[in-house]
């Protein structure tokens, strides 16, 4: 059974894929300073290409240099909390971190993973300085495979967060060294979540808009290109019972998107990760959310339409 997966309001992640770096040297916009011997360097050997309109062709390798107690690999940087961390702290739900991951080896995914730490108001824009603050809630848990999985980290956000930092970590100290047990991460995307660990309640349809049209004109016909190809996909979300865990999650992700701003990315099944199979990074509302009511106890049914601009499904 498939298990859908969304993350609403992609946070500005600096160089998410690692396609800046020409020169596969440490990681633009990426804070290193905090590895101990850890290796981190871009790549152009592997990467993962979503599909259609999402080309790729860098990633990010990370490993030790060698086996001694005490090293990591880590890459950080820093966003300034906005109007989608608000949302989440009144809600109190979560804010997630979803990236691609290639390991080399088993014991590579083993000592690989995402982090999200919160800080006050006393920090700069640098990482990892001002008061840490702790979440009420952190899980982690990993999709997909054989070759490319799907690693995804979430925490709920505590009150007073003013900045957040997002850690890509390799830590020995899980499932000891291996020269060749390195990772690569590509894609990396940060926001609110709707997590339909149980499948869809509901449907989900995609319509492919190939973006021309035929002019007929006097006797001849031609085909015209009128903007690129995209995906409509139409989301139904029926029987959510008062006070679960999707029931709240879906208030926040209507709250958000009663802001009309930003980027989504949506897995028809986490363990599909190109848009041939139902995977959109980069979709916006089409029109607002719709909410009703069934009769009795007291449930939701939600409708959404969504554009997956330049993502033509295959």
């Amino acid at each position: 059974m498939a298990k859908p997966l969304i993350v609403y309001g992609l946070e500005p992640i600096l160089n998410p894929s690692f396609e800046d770096d020409e020169d596969l040297d440490a990681p633009t916009s990426w804070v290193t300073t905090a590895s101990v011997s850890g290796i981190n360097e871009v790549s152009a050997t592997v990467f993962q290409s979503a599909g259609r309109g999402l080309p790729s062709a860098r990633s990010l390798r990370q490993n030790t240099q060698d086996g001694t107690a005490g090293n990591k690999a880590i890459a950080r940087q820093r966003f300034a909390a906005d109007e989608l961390v608000s949302i989440l702290v009144e809600h109190e739900q979560e804010l997630a971190i979803a990236a691609p991951i290639q390991p080399l080896r088993q014991e590579g995914l083993a000592n690989a993973s995402l982090r999200l730490r919160f800080f006050d108001s006393t920090g700069s824009s640098t990482p990892a300085t001002g008061g840490e603050l702790t979440s009420a809630l952190e899980r982690e848990f990993v999709a997909g495979g054989p070759i490319w999985f799907l690693m995804v980290g979430a925490a709920r956000v505590p009150a007073g967060t003013a900045w957040v930092d997002v850690d890509l970590e390799y830590d020995i100290a899980t499932a000891g060294f291996l020269a060749d047990a390195s990772v690569y991460w590509d894609r990396i995307m940060v926001g609110g979540l709707v997590d339909l660990d149980k499948g869809f309640r509901g449907g989900m349809t995609v319509n492919l808009e190939p973006g021309t049209r035929t002019n007929e004109g006097d006797g001849t016909a031609e085909t015209l290109r009128i903007r690129g190809p995209r995906s409509r996909i139409s989301l139904a979300l029926a029987n959510l019972v008062e006070d679960s865990r999707l029931w709240s999650q879906m208030i926040a992700f209507d709250a958000w998107l009663s802001t009309g701003v930003g980027f989504s990315a949506i897995w028809g099944d986490r363990d599909a990760l190109t848009n041939a199979k139902r995977h959109y990074q980069r979709v916006v509302p089409d029109r607002r959310l719709r909410v009703g009511f069934p009769a009795g106890l007291l449930r939701r049914n939600y409708d959404l339409r969504l554009i997956a601009p330049n993502e033509g499904a295959a």
